[in-house]
């Protein structure tokens, strides 16, 4: 199973340091050298090798434990305010604006309940940040719980 001597990181876990989906790990995992995964239970563990040529291969010039953007917490994103635009036939992307003037994609759970006016004729608004990992904003929090209503 595994040696005492590697040090062993989750697969998990490395996604989120990375800030990556687990998907694009598990599609590097054939490409690694023997030895460089194992398992415990149902856990996919990387040795700090394998960690490191999957750094290296989604851009990442930097060792795992230094602080950076991708390890800190969500708390630290940079979240603003965007208002919804408009919804798409895909259910997990609508369109929003920012501040600044600008229209973005953002990715949220259902895109159904977001409409470009509230109930009472405002603009509907919401919170997100942006994700360099997806290349698009992602929804910070829970969706509103009806259509056009928080």
């Amino acid at each position: 199973m595994s040696d005492m001597t590697t040090e062993w990181i989750a697969e998990d876990e490395l996604a989120r340091q990375l800030n990556v989906e687990r998907g694009i790990l598990k599609k590097m995992r054939p490409s690694l050298p023997a030895g460089s995964l194992t398992s415990e239970g149902r856990r996919v563990m990387w040795s700090q090798e394998a960690a490191s040529v999957a750094a290296t291969t989604v851009g990442l010039s930097y060792g795992l434990h230094e602080k950076n953007a991708a390890t800190e917490p969500a708390s630290a994103r940079e979240v603003e305010v965007l208002t919804v635009v408009r919804n798409f036939p895909n259910p997990r992307v609508i369109q929003a604006r920012r501040a600044s003037g600008e229209v973005v994609t953002v990715r949220v759970s259902n895109g159904l309940k977001y409409l470009p006016k509230l109930r009472d004729g405002k603009p509907m608004t919401l919170r997100a940040y942006y994700s360099p990992a997806d290349n698009c904003w992602v929804r910070e929090g829970r969706d509103p719980r009806f259509v056009g209503v928080w």
